[in-house]
């Protein structure tokens, strides 16, 4: 880890290392939250106080995320020593991570099933259920079955569709694969990658004119995009390449080509340590040459 992303305290100063195991909860980082989270546990440890559970648990599901297995044991026995006996759901979706962590897939699904029964509108113990069901099945047309299933209860699942549309991208399912992009955009309509993921793949299943306003719109929100930039040139080669008309000149993809491969002779003419510069640019005034 880089030494200016690590946070610093001051010795016994409570409230600086609370902020800081803090801004590690939010931004995800498994490795502080256990390093700050057991310095914390030294001043709460003899505390029967709600935030040392918290600490403990969090520090498990960091511990769980790193394959701790020995911490992992060690963090778990608290928890459950103190909460076993209450069957509380918290212990038990804990239990069945564990579960999950030492390939004891059957324990971990017989947990989760047991709570969606009594909630299914438990997106989280879904999503766990969906994990583990593709993790046993072997079976690629059973594993897009699953999803399939899981998202027609649950047609918000943005990482649902998104796998699903990688397994169909993986699979040569060109078509399928947009529909799941499509329906991520729905929910994030300025993702950039997968605007460009839409973009490019109307491009392979020749839709050039979508393919183009997916590109169009790349550029709209960072309009220097070298994929978009490519993607224009690319879609209005396959379009125009061999055709010139008598107002090939006056056409708007032309236009839009042109101004394309100009900004793209800008970016790698100033980029004089890039390898390839050369190269691309000599390219760039070859396909130029095809729109005059």
């Amino acid at each position: 880890m880089k030494e200016e992303n690590i946070l610093y305290y001051v010795d016994n100063n409570v409230k600086s290392l609370q902020r800081n195991y803090e801004i590690c909860l939010e931004k995800n980082i498994q490795e502080l939250i256990i390093y700050y989270g057991i310095k914390l546990l030294k001043k709460y440890g003899k505390k029967n106080s709600i935030y040392k559970w918290n600490l403990y648990e969090e520090i498990l599901k960091a511990c769980i995320e790193l394959k701790l297995y020995e911490y992992v044991d060690i963090y778990f026995k608290k928890l459950n020593d103190r909460f076993g006996h209450l069957n509380g759901k918290k212990i038990e979706i804990l239990k069945g991570m564990v579960y999950e962590l030492k390939d004891k897939n059957d324990e971990a699904l017989c947990i989760y099933k047991n709570y969606i029964y009594n909630d299914p509108s438990d997106l989280l113990i879904r999503a766990k259920i969906v994990k583990l069901k593709k993790k046993v099945e072997g079976n690629i047309n059973n594993v897009i079955q699953i999803l399939n299933d899981h998202l027609k209860e649950f047609p918000v699942d943005v990482e649902a569709w998104h796998e699903l549309g990688e397994i169909y991208l993986k699979n040569c399912y060109y078509t399928y694969a947009l529909y799941c992009f499509e329906e991520i955009l729905i929910h994030a309509p300025k993702n950039l990658y997968y605007i460009l993921s839409c973009a490019e793949l109307h491009y392979t299943i020749s839709q050039y004119e979508l393919s183009s306003k997916y590109f169009c719109l790349s550029l709209k929100l960072q309009k220097n995009n070298l994929r978009a930039l490519w993607g224009i040139v690319l879609v209005n080669l396959s379009r125009y390449g061999n055709k010139k008309g008598k107002n090939f000149n006056d056409n708007v993809d032309v236009i839009l080509t042109k101004k394309c491969i100009d900004r793209l002779y800008n970016l790698y003419d100033k980029n004089t340590n890039f390898l390839y510069r050369n190269l691309i640019l000599q390219y760039l005034k070859e396909i130029g040459e095809s729109f005059v």
